[in-house]
């Protein structure tokens, strides 16, 4: 009798069921995730919906930085209003509204603080310049706001003259009417800063391509127009810290172009502009007392500026 492998039959019968069951099986499982992924947006939407309306909201603002105005005041000018929502808001408006609000404000930056804070950080505007104008003189804040108008000038302020400003009241923003002398100023201002020279008072910006600095009120510092104004702050620097011409010299210490520089006394200079129509354009030809330049080659910039020579 012929002996029958059932167990080749009964595997070889069953296959086709098993990969039915398989096929189900990944049917049943991709259903099954498209209904989590279902579920999952809906609740990110619903959070998101709650984020946007009901949750959130802006219950408390911290005001950080001194100025001569409370919290309440500044809170106020940058109109933001508890129960904001602090996601869907930007607050770039509101960072601007304050300062041209609030005169002594220079800056002010609205953040986050979540869940439900608002932080404003400002900066106090301060007195810069006395800015001569009509017999007056404008009070400037460094950034150039103008502050108030005065028959005097402010002690220990950079007073300057030569400017013809186009709006004297108070917040407006400080430009000549022609030239952009202001922005000069502004840029020379930062130079003085950042090279820590003393002794300077006042600045003449009347003729922008020769513009003068007064040095303790008895050296006149000339150094033509605004090209390089960094170098030629840190080379009058150098000349003055390194007692060339003397701690009671009083004239003219002249920066050309060139990065040379020369000192010419007072009296000589009077003495030229009496037998001269030309006044002082060309100081070549005026008894130069002092060639300051020599030894301040350290003075020349990186950038291949060339040295006092």
């Amino acid at each position: 009798m012929k002996k029958v492998n059932f167990s080749k039959d009964i595997i070889k019968d069953d296959a086709p069921e098993q990969a039915g069951v398989k096929n189900k099986k990944r049917r049943s499982k991709a259903a099954l995730s498209a209904y989590y992924t279902l579920i999952f947006l809906l609740v990110a939407g619903v959070g998101v919906f709650l984020s946007l309306t009901v949750l959130f909201k802006t219950d408390k603002i911290v005001v950080v930085g001194e100025t001569p105005y409370n919290e309440a005041d500044i809170i106020e000018a940058s109109g933001i209003v508890l129960g904001e929502n602090i996601i869907r808001a930007s607050f770039k408006d509101e960072a601007q509204r304050i300062p041209n609000t609030l005169l002594y404000v220079e800056t002010a930056e609205i953040t986050k603080k979540f869940p439900t804070t608002i932080v404003i950080t400002v900066t106090e505007t301060k007195a810069c310049y006395n800015v001569e104008t009509d017999g007056e003189y404008l009070i400037v804040s460094q950034s150039g706001k103008v502050l108030d108008k005065l028959v005097s000038p402010v002690d220990g302020l950079l007073t300057v003259s030569g400017i013809n400003p186009v709006d004297t009241n108070p917040f407006a923003r400080l430009e000549d009417s022609e030239t952009d002398k202001a922005e000069i100023l502004f840029s020379l201002k930062k130079a003085i800063d950042k090279t820590e020279i003393g002794g300077i008072t006042s600045v003449d910006l009347s003729d922008k391509y020769n513009i003068s600095l007064d040095y303790e009120d008895r050296i006149e510092v000339q150094i033509g127009n605004s090209n390089n104004i960094d170098y030629k702050i840190e080379y009058a620097k150098s000349v003055f810290e390194s007692n060339k011409i003397g701690t009671n010299a009083d004239g003219y210490l002249i920066i050309d172009e060139n990065g040379e520089g020369h000192f010419v006394s007072r009296e000589s200079m009077e003495e030229y502009k009496e037998n001269s129509q030309n006044g002082i354009d060309d100081y070549n030809n005026a008894d130069v007392d002092e060639n300051i330049s020599e030894n301040t080659d350290e003075t020349a910039d990186e950038d291949g500026e060339e040295s006092a020579e």
